[in-house]
């Protein structure tokens, strides 16, 4: 794809498909757990250990 810019003419290169982070990927597993009633209200909130031993296995 060719940009025009203020100061001329470019080439915008597409980034390599990547993973999401992972502090993005942990937060999503854990709002599903949430949606899925697994973790309720006042429930500890679990460690960053935890958390690597139940998503990331």
């Amino acid at each position: 794809m060719i940009v025009k810019s203020g100061t001329g003419v470019g080439v915008l290169m597409e980034e390599p498909h990547r993973e999401p982070l992972l502090y993005l990927q942990t937060a999503d597993l854990v709002m599903e757990e949430i949606r899925n009633r697994k973790l309720r209200p006042h429930d500890p909130v679990p460690s960053d250990g935890e958390l690597a031993k139940e998503f990331f296995k």
